[in-house]
């Protein structure tokens, strides 16, 4: 006969879930939030949602000197976006410095 192929492996699934739950307290455990389950009476039905962005519109839109006005639908519960000036401004001055550098600042000018 040959050699035989037999491998032993050891499979534990559950480090994984060990080292997600190791900083988490019993207690939040117990928390269906915690775990991401919600409660399906709380969460809308895509047909809800379609139906109050359709009622938004209805409600926000208006016409203003031969033009249609209307505000955008912003999604529930989503987070404040940041504000990215001060990385904007120093994104830009560092641009027009290297272009200046490079010599190539008035050619975008034109």
């Amino acid at each position: 006969m040959g050699k035989s192929l037999s491998y032993t492996t050891c499979s534990n699934h559950a480090m994984p879930v060990i080292s997600l739950l190791n900083g988490s307290k019993i207690c939040d455990l117990w928390s269906l939030d915690i775990l991401g389950i919600r409660d399906p009476v709380e969460n809308k039905t895509r047909k809800d949602i379609d139906d109050d962005t359709v009622s938004f519109f209805e409600k926000t839109v208006k016409f203003n000197q031969g033009r249609y006005e209307v505000n955008l639908p912003w999604v529930e519960g989503h987070p404040k976006l940041l504000d990215l000036q001060f990385q904007s401004e120093k994104r830009l001055n560092t641009m027009t410095s290297k272009l200046i550098s490079t010599g190539k600042f008035d050619s975008y000018d034109k």
